[in-house]
């Protein structure tokens, strides 16, 4: 039995439980600073022991949440971070009642709804991808190498992360496929390189026997 289950000690089960779900560094550390804001609102409304969190506690936090600006921006939370905020407080109370911690899960019963279409995302058109594609000048230093990165994270639907880890032995121009290491859930996964990729790979450093092993 735990005599409190403040903060520290959530934290560290939580932390626990992310490892054992092999979750990423840099996630264990987003997840982590959203809860710090759920941790330091309990405690600005008198509650010490997690155990006496209840769903509308959690439902004032999130409401605390969308009225909040955010200290980097000085603007409102995205819908984004919202959401994920959520989904971290939801995986906290998750795993602390899995650890037997908890009698019930406060959080299991709490929805949440952000401002309706407020900080979405805008996808481009195709179009617009092209007309940043063709805007890429090639006589440029860097031109040709940056179309062909640029060419294969369109085609190949590859992260801005992975694209940084990636190294000139992960691509194998004969078969038109690559290998992204340490991908989602930290697997390795493999994608196929389009036919435009592989010409702007091919023409550039990046695809020459003279590349450096890491690019």
């Amino acid at each position: 039995t735990v005599s409190t289950l403040d903060a520290t000690k959530a934290r560290a089960v939580f932390l626990q439980y992310m490892q054992n779900l092999r979750y990423k560094r840099s996630t264990l550390r987003g997840k982590s600073q959203y809860l710090e804001h759920f941790f330091r609102f309990a405690g600005q409304q008198g509650i010490s022991d997690l155990r006496d969190v209840s769903p509308s506690l959690i439902e004032r936090f999130l409401a605390s949440e969308q009225q909040a600006l955010s200290p980097r921006t000085g603007l409102p939370y995205r819908r984004g971070t919202l959401l994920v905020t959520y989904g971290a407080v939801r995986l906290l109370f998750a795993c602390l009642y899995q650890a037997e911690l908890l009698l019930s899960n406060p959080a299991r019963s709490v929805s949440f709804r952000t401002r309706a279409k407020s900080g979405l995302r805008a996808v481009f058109s195709e179009e617009e991808i092209t007309r940043f594609l063709d805007g890429i000048d090639l006589h440029q230093k860097l031109g040709l190498r940056d179309r062909a990165i640029f060419e294969l994270v369109y085609s190949s639907g590859l992260r801005a992360g992975e694209v940084g880890k990636l190294n000139r032995g992960d691509i194998d121009l004969g078969s038109r496929m690559l290998i992204v290491r340490d991908a989602k859930w930290s697997r390795d996964r493999v994608v196929p390189i389009s036919e435009v990729a592989h010409s702007f790979l091919s023409r550039s450093q990046i695809g020459s026997a003279a590349c450096r092993e890491s690019w």
